[in-house]
């Protein structure tokens, strides 16, 4: 996801705003505490929460223990979503305890898909060298 907040000075600022934080944008509140309470600066504190949690994500997908078996590998069955990079799972222990916050899903038929090409490609390997 595109990052769509810079943290400046002692606010979050919108990165298209030009560099204006909510408190230039709105001049009819004077003080420390012209910003309390005000709903544009609440709503870009959340998405600022959103976009930082977001961060701290690790997004994967599992593609079942029947490829690890059927393979006749030691490769991991969860991947990273978009990358389809493999992902071990002591890196998941290791993000857990960073306390990141990991998701892992079912695959969907694209990427059971590309397991599954996966799975061919090395099962044909291996006949060619037993031959």
């Amino acid at each position: 996801m595109e990052r769509l907040t810079v943290k400046r000075r002692s606010c979050y600022e919108l990165i298209k705003a030009d560099g204006m934080c909510c408190d230039d944008i709105c001049k009819s509140r004077k003080g420390p505490l012209a910003c309390e309470g005000c709903p544009i600066e609440e709503g870009v504190n959340k998405l600022a929460e959103y976009e930082n949690a977001e961060e701290k994500s690790i997004n994967l997908y599992f593609i079942g223990e029947g490829f690890y078996w059927e393979s006749g590998t030691a490769m991991s069955s969860i991947y990273v979503e978009g990358t389809n990079e493999r992902y071990d799972w002591g890196f998941v222990q290791v993000a857990l305890a960073e306390r990141k916050n990991v998701t892992i899903r079912p695959a969907n038929a694209e990427e059971m898909k590309a397991a599954m090409d996966k799975l061919s490609s090395i099962r044909a390997r291996r006949e060619v060298e037993n031959d």
